[in-house]
């Protein structure tokens, strides 16, 4: 599996792996994507699924450290650069991890 350290990440794709890791459960739409970079503006939605039986809070550890990226991570972080100029529509987050998502191609 590979490291990798936050510090050596742009900043916007370190948040976007925060804010993951922040909703525990949940969603976040519309996050364009630049170069391969998340933009989170103008109109990004983070929404928090919020289950009444069961333990929400955060994920402990942080992307900031030296961590080894989980399978789901890499992937992701792979797409976005494949990806390079697009909108997620929608990006699915369980267990502070990405699950699934629906992107939108920009042509150019």
């Amino acid at each position: 599996m590979p490291h990798f350290n936050g510090t050596s990440l742009p900043p916007a794709t370190v948040r976007l792996l925060d804010e993951m890791r922040a909703i525990n459960y949940g969603h976040i739409e519309s996050l364009s994507v630049r170069d391969g970079v998340p933009v989170f503006e103008p109109v990004t939605r983070i929404i928090e699924d919020v289950k009444l039986a069961a333990d929400n809070d955060p994920r402990p550890m942080t992307w900031r450290d030296d961590y080894e990226i989980k399978p789901q991570v890499a992937k992701l972080l792979r797409r976005l650069d494949q990806m390079r100029d697009g909108v997620i529509l929608l990006l699915e987050v369980q267990h502070g991890l990405p699950f699934r998502m629906r992107i939108e191609r920009r042509k150019i």
